[in-house]
């Protein structure tokens, strides 16, 4: 809990003035993050709210380049993290890549349209 104030400090730098005077949020979408964990489920129902087990023996192997989310993926000891785990996941996604693509917003578009018929700096 105590590093819930520093973040929320954090995401306040993203927040900025535009030319209008309006408060708008600077960041960008990373399209080539890489490859993720993922494992099929069987599907249910639409409407179907009844109580359903968890599978407790998924898991996604460890991987260098893998994003991974979970307790069960935190560092542990002994790897008592994977203790248990039967069902592996596969990778999906692109592999990481170098150099990101970043997706630019339409305001940064815009911006590069207008210098390229300016004729400025490209």
């Amino acid at each position: 809990m105590s590093t819930i104030p520093k973040g929320l400090q954090d995401l306040t730098s993203i927040v900025k003035l535009d030319a209008t005077g309006q408060t708008r949020a600077d960041f960008s979408l990373i399209a080539t993050q890489g490859p993720v964990c993922n494992y099929d489920v069987d599907r249910r129902a639409i409407g179907d709210v009844s109580p359903k087990d968890p599978n407790l023996v998924m898991y996604c192997p460890p991987a260098p380049d893998m994003l991974m989310r979970g307790a069960v993926n935190a560092p542990r000891p002994n790897d008592l993290g994977l203790q248990n785990s039967q069902t592996p996941g596969h990778p999906i996604g692109p592999e990481v890549v170098d150099d990101p693509v970043k997706i630019p917003t339409l305001a940064q578009l815009a911006y590069k349209w207008r210098s390229i018929l300016k004729g400025g700096p490209q």
